[in-house]
């Protein structure tokens, strides 16, 4: 991947995370507009059906919407030399995966996490406990964050912190 601008602190990589290095399909939605192809990466799924049921319920022309698969190389995270303190993760569905392959840099660097997910909320808790994470998400209406301690699917952004990152806050 080749950057516009000239960033001395991004690195840009061809590969996805998981908890281990392999090949996977995704599906990934794109439309034809004016002679040019338009891929919707962000509505990328590793899911033909989750991603067909998303474009129903988000777009009124679905007719012209065509799904291309692809395989994508998958690596286990190694090191990098430079310290690591913010994660996001928006992969439909894959964040757990992406989370088992990071515990070398959890255990290295405590980042804090933003997460993106509807799915496996609760199985990603229990992963990051014993991290000593707990997990928030953030309350517009006291405008601040609110740890979850049940069940809770009215979120969909969670952030998973331990006490040094709220005494930054």
């Amino acid at each position: 991947i080749k950057l516009k601008n000239n960033f001395n602190n991004l690195k840009c990589f061809n590969f996805g995370l998981s908890n281990k290095a392999k090949e996977h399909v995704v599906f990934i939605p794109y439309f034809r507009f004016l002679g040019s192809i338009y891929y919707m990466i962000t509505y990328t799924f590793y899911d033909l059906i989750e991603l067909r049921e998303n474009l129903k319920i988000n777009f009124i022309f679905k007719k012209n919407i065509k799904i291309k698969k692809l395989k994508i190389k998958l690596n286990k995270f190694n090191t990098f030399k430079n310290r690591i303190d913010l994660v996001k993760l928006d992969v439909n569905g894959h964040e757990f995966n992406i989370l088992k392959g990071l515990k070398k840099l959890i255990l290295r660097d405590k980042p804090a996490f933003i997460l993106e997910e509807l799915e496996n909320i609760r199985k990603i808790q229990i992963f990051m406990n014993r991290y000593h994470y707990k997990c928030y998400y953030y309350d517009v209406n006291v405008k601040k964050l609110i740890q979850i301690k049940a069940k809770n699917n009215k979120n969909l952004n969670f952030y998973f912190l331990q006490k040094k990152h709220l005494k930054l806050i």
